[in-house]
């Protein structure tokens, strides 16, 4: 893995320096290509080149410090001159030169040698500090690109507004000045009216300072000049999932990928550093020499030394390692603060995008306020006449303003999935399955359009005129029916937010998107049960329970397309079968459910029975209900549901495990079990997998609650390959609390039949056990 980044990041220098070279940052700026096509091109950003230089020399100090470190090789020459007393009472001298020669090998100890090891974990250290900034630089440049491009789209948009408020300011001018001056208007009323023109060239001066930050953020990313505005909208990477699912990549981000390999150099620094001041050679070598005049001699030898400052000899601390091991604790701390400061930036994203959200809503809200102020001012400026010019004026500065505020909420929505795209999508994590727009931006919203600011606010204006746009305002809200849009294409969302559904991109630009091929083909109206074997979890029993209503509910259950449901009951109706009349009424009904063909398990789900301490409350159950002839036991227990389940998931799975394996002990029935695809996954299905298949059961029902079909098909079948030995069924959501993204609530119940048949079909699977929906009851309160 790191020789692959390494040789991607050299790749990248090396692309990156020569487009530096082909084409310097003065070149004249060029024309926007789509966000898609932009983003490679983060590789040419100059802060991500000024750090791959960095760490393309850390890596050369590197591996020059491991190429010092070790034996070392030494040689000396020396020439000498002597003239010296024959002897020591002798007054006559010798003369004589002396050439000597030594070469030898040299070793490090002690201390020495652990310098020597420190300076190499100290280079490591800086290489590994340097990839880390590389990679997070590239991680900053991309989310810095995608809120910058989006920043200016929206920008174009605002300036169209701001310029189609502004083209009629001189006619209104002359307008006003006339009613002026035949006094049907004050003078103070006219300059109020035409400060709404002041403070939209305001705003137009602010976009453009906004514009020219965000070309200045797309130079600095890409390393080129760009003008204009982006044509093409910005699609996002996606989709997005929930906050907690975000939250499990928050350690693949490059700020702390790397804190575990910082904290290991540091852990060998330290315990390397010990004594270095001690520091100790042995040295091997050979000697050579020769007198002149005079013979040659030879020798070899073998020398140790050692040297340590006063100051440490008799110091008690060895004050080296006490800084090593606070360098340590300064690493794991400073991971700490780092983890808070990522999740920190993750949460808070998180609520801007539910203000986002909130602040979409509330605006759309108010421009269908705006735009019918607009709408019946323009009509009664064109048929009566006094005061209404002002009226009309004052609509037209309110539907701008309102406008300008939701292009802004809209403007915040796409920095914030920006931003959470580096969460959902890091680096060695999954690929994005699709690029796509956050469900809330409107952009096929007829109401929010200059067209209706465009040209003459008065009787002979676009809005008075037939071939202007249309004056019915759509229903705020409206969902395209399936029945009547055969072309509807499979939700394509990112983020949570309203339940307002909106069409996908390819809807919004007029490019149809069609269903799969086996969901197009649904009948409008469809009545007769769908061959899908439809499984429904019913929470509330008691349409089934009360003998008045109980055949119109079977009947509707059945025609719905369902062949199965999971039962189950609360405390009341469960304490109501110890009766006699109780038993009778949920006999009666299972004896009516069999003679329509229904199969009927019974549903048992509180996530307290996996612990302990609260296993004998679900025996007592099983035991009490047993009795009844329910098909099969299914349940529902939810480790994640309990306190604290996060930091204990391994230890909840074994307790799921032994839950199901004292059940399986109880009761003769089929014994299933509904799970979270978490649950199969990693080392929780290594050993949730294995535990049911030894009970054995016969059913898991997996929650992949979303609505993306290949998404979910591609999730699902790899906990078939995974786990070979269990029956897998698929648990898709219905619930009207649940985002479109996870739930099809919004889409209706015709809509929702055909993704179901197409599941269905591509799971390759026939009967009850295949999709299994959450919950009957929201399933009846969807629109048809």
């Amino acid at each position: 893995m790191r020789q692959a980044k390494k040789a991607l990041l050299t790749v990248l220098v090396l692309g990156s320096l020569l487009s530096v070279f082909a084409g310097p940052l003065a070149a004249e700026p060029v024309a926007f290509p789509s966000l898609e096509a932009l983003e490679p091109l983060v590789g040419e950003g100059p802060e991500l080149l000024e750090a791959l230089a960095a760490m393309e020399r850390d890596e050369h100090l590197r591996n020059l410090q491991s190429q010092r470190q070790g034996p070392k090789a030494f040689g000396a020459l020396a020439y000498g001159y002597s003239d010296e007393p024959v002897n020591a009472t002798s007054e006559e001298s010798l003369s004589y030169g002396n050439v000597s020669a030594r070469a030898g090998v040299s070793f490090p100890l002690l201390g020495t040698w652990s310098r020597e090891k420190i300076e190499v974990l100290l280079a490591e250290l800086n290489l590994l500090g340097g990839r880390a900034l590389a990679e997070a630089t590239a991680e900053r440049n991309l989310t810095a690109l995608r809120k910058a491009y989006a920043l200016l789209w929206i920008e174009g948009r605002r300036g169209e507004m701001i310029e189609a408020f502004l083209a009629d300011e001189a006619e209104t001018e002359r307008l006003l000045a006339e009613r002026v001056s035949r006094g049907f208007l004050l003078e103070r009323d006219r300059l109020e009216f035409l400060s709404a023109f002041d403070i939209a060239r305001r705003d137009l001066v602010e976009s453009k300072l906004r514009r020219t930050q965000a070309l200045q953020a797309l130079r600095l990313a890409t390393g080129r000049s760009w003008e204009g505005i982006p044509a093409s909208p910005p699609y996002l990477p996606g989709p997005i999932e929930d906050g907690e699912t975000l939250l499990d990549h928050v350690a693949d981000l490059a700020d702390l990928r790397y804190r575990r390999d910082f904290l290991e150099l540091r852990r060998r620094l330290f315990e390397t550093t010990g004594r270095i001041d001690r520091e100790g050679t042995v040295d091997i070598g050979v000697t050579a020499g020769r007198d002149f005049p005079g013979s040659t001699g030879t020798g070899l030898y073998l020398s140790f030394s050692l040297r340590e400052p006063f100051g440490t000899l008799g110091a008690r601390e060895d004050e080296a390692r006490l800084a090593a091991s606070a360098d340590l604790e300064r690493e794991r701390r400073s991971a700490v603060v780092a983890r808070i400061r990522v999740e920190g930036e993750l949460m808070e994203a998180l609520v801007l995008r539910e203000y986002a959200l909130a602040s979409i809503e509330a605006g759309e809200r108010r421009l269908d306020a705006a735009w019918e102020a607009l709408r019946v001012d323009t009509l009664r400026h064109g048929a009566l006449a006094g005061e209404t010019l002002e009226k009309l004026q004052q609509s037209r500065y309110g539907y701008f303003r309102v406008a300008l505020d939701l292009l802004s909420a809209q403007s915040l929505l796409l920095q914030t999935e920006a931003e959470l795209v580096r969460f959902a999508f890091p680096e060695g994590g999954p690929p994005p399955q699709s690029r796509l727009l956050p469900r809330s931006l409107t952009l096929s919203r007829p109401l929010l359009d200059p067209s209706w600011l465009a040209g003459s606010p008065f009787p002979d204006s676009p809005l008075s005129r037939a071939e202007g746009p249309s004056l019915a305002p759509p229903s705020p809200g409206t969902v395209p029916s399936v029945a009547a849009s055969p072309s509807l294409p499979p939700p394509a969302l990112s983020g949570g937010g309203p339940s307002r559904p909106e069409p996908s991109p390819a809807v919004a630009e007029g490019r149809p998107e069609p269903l799969p091929p086996r969901a197009a083909s649904a009948s409008p109206g469809r009545k007769e049960p769908l061959d899908t074997g439809l499984t429904a979890y019913v929470w509330d029993a008691s349409s089934f329970l009360d003998s008045a209503c109980r055949a119109a509910a079977l009947e509707r259950f059945r025609n719905e397309g369902f062949s199965r449901m999971l039962l189950s009951f609360d405390a009341a109706q469960i304490a109501s079968f110890r009766t006699e009349g109780g038993r009778r009424s949920l006999e009666a009904f299972l004896s009516a459910a069999r003679s329509q063909g229904l199969t009927v398990d019974l549903l048992l789900g509180d996530p307290a029975w996996i612990l302990p301490e609260h296993r004998q409350g679900l025996v007592r159950l099983v035991r009490e209900l047993e009795p009844f002839p329910f098909r099969g036991l299914h349940l529902d227990l939810e480790p994640d549901s309990l306190p604290g389940a996060a930091e204990k998931r391994l230890e909840l799975a074994a307790e799921l495990v032994r839950t199901l394996e004292i059940v399986r002990t109880q009761t003769d029935r089929p014994l299933a079990l509904s799970v979270h695809p978490r649950e199969l996954e990693g080392e929780l299905g290594d050993v949730v997998g294995p535990g049911l298949e030894r009970i054995p059961v016969e059913e898991v029902a997996v929650m992949i609650y979303s609505t993306r079909v290949e998404a979910v098909l591609e999730r699902f079948e790899r906990l078939r390959r995974k786990h070979p030995g269990l029956n897998l069924a698929l648990a898709q959501s219905v619930e009207s609390l649940l985002s479109p993204q996870e739930s099809y609530g919004a889409y209706g119940r015709e809509a929702f039949r055909a993704r179901a048949a197409y599941l269905a079909e591509r799971l390759g699977r026939e009967g009850a056990a295949a999709i299994v929906v959450q919950a009957w009851k929201d399933y009846e309160e969807m629109r048809p």
